[in-house]
């Protein structure tokens, strides 16, 4: 069995006895783990969830909806697109449209949005990602049709907005070099 590491911090591994967690093989999440609750909701209780009282489980429904109603009506008050960097993934939460969208990005995804922050030519992205021509095509066709990059012209623009503690640490950082 493979385990996340979100699952290993649980305290239902570490009531498991030691012969039965030497069986077991961690895998590391795709995202970074503080915000793996904020972006998986159903992280917050097993699927499960046949265990619980049906009192509790009635609660937890209602509650559910109440959170997802009030999710949608934030969205709808305040649309916004923001990106964050976790390591060299980034997380892209896009509130912009008729739902709320998430992308985590991961290698030459990321990559390749991260340097569109700039609003470079296609050449530039290709020559600085290290990717090929037609990979950095796709790629750059994929974030078109999910409007989180803008095309003009031969010039590509991220869209998402950094947060402004990475702002922040940038100023600071290149200030100290």
């Amino acid at each position: 069995m493979v385990l996340s590491k979100i699952i290993v911090r649980s305290g239902l591994y570490n009531s498991l006895d030691e012969d039965t967690r030497s069986s077991l093989s961690i895998v590391p999440v795709s995202i970074h783990p503080q915000i793996d609750a904020f972006v998986l909701h159903e992280r917050m209780l097993p699927t499960d969830k046949s265990w619980l009282a049906e009192d509790i489980r009635r609660s937890w429904g209602e509650f559910n909806r109440w959170y997802l109603e009030f999710l949608n009506k934030q969205r709808k008050q305040n649309p916004s697109c923001f990106v964050n960097r976790f390591g060299k993934n980034l997380y892209i939460r896009d509130s912009r449209f008729e739902s709320l969208r998430e992308f985590v990005l991961t290698g030459h995804e990321a990559k390749i949005y991260d340097i569109c922050h700039r609003g470079v030519k296609a050449k530039t992205i290709i020559e600085e990602s290290g990717c090929s021509e037609d990979e950095v095509g796709q790629i750059l066709k994929r974030f078109i049709a999910d409007r989180i990059v803008l095309q003009t012209e031969d010039y590509y623009l991220s869209l998402a907005l950094r947060t402004r503690d990475e702002l922040v640490m940038n100023l600071l950082l290149r200030d100290k070099l």
